[in-house]
């Protein structure tokens, strides 16, 4: 299971650094709380962590906010060429949205009570 996702992620990153046009590096992985982050960095500035137990979760940083709608145009392309074509996958591309810093982020509390829903 662990090697198959693996394989998933490096397809996911691959396909997303060619709709993004830009390179991205994998800066590694950590373990906080009990949650795998797999941390990448692109080119030209900004970052991306996933959290990868389920309920999976996805955050990218950036300063500008063009950088962010760029990348968010890019992630819903590349997630379109991988997810099923269902009204629910397309519910969940619909619901991807840029945020700043005032808007509130994923926390360790939503995420737990996220996975506690699928448990």
């Amino acid at each position: 299971e662990q090697d198959r996702a693996k394989k998933e992620l490096v397809r996911f990153i691959e396909l997303l650094e060619n709709k993004y046009k830009q390179p991205v590096y994998y800066m590694g992985m950590d373990i906080i709380e009990a949650k795998t982050y797999e941390r990448f960095i692109f080119d030209n500035g900004g970052f991306l962590e996933i959290m990868s137990e389920a309920p999976l979760a996805l955050n990218a940083h950036f300063v500008h906010r063009e950088q962010a709608e760029d990348f968010k145009k890019a992630l819903v392309e590349t997630l379109k060429e991988i997810l099923p074509k269902t009204p629910v996958a397309d519910m969940f591309l619909n619901s991807i949205e840029v945020n700043d810093e005032k808007d509130q982020s994923l926390t360790y509390d939503k995420w737990d009570k996220m996975k506690e829903l699928g448990e």
